[in-house]
């Protein structure tokens, strides 16, 4: 059995352009190291199982790109809210 089930995945900028990148899947140590490259690059980055998509990590950027979605997503719904609160009015 193949211990290369993790692909190495990664975003540039805001866009949502997302690629896996060469050589995928990898062994788990492969994936890490090639998560140190991206992330020095300031990119995003993360490790998910081939297969099944499950996450085994997200560097820094990565998750700061999705908490940074969840805030606008957050945002426009207060906002939607306020605007149906006004008009039921």
């Amino acid at each position: 059995m193949s211990k290369k089930v993790w692909n190495l995945m990664d975003g540039m900028g805001t866009r949502g352009n997302v690629i896996s990148s060469g050589g995928t899947p990898r062994s788990s140590k492969a994936a890490h190291e090639g998560v140190a490259v991206i992330t020095r690059n300031a990119w995003r980055a993360w490790i998910e199982r081939h297969g099944s998509g499950k996450v085994l990590f997200r560097n820094p950027t990565e998750l700061a790109h999705r908490q940074s979605l969840r805030d606008v997503s957050d945002l426009g719904k207060t906002q939607y809210a306020k605007t149906n609160c006004a008009m039921v009015r």
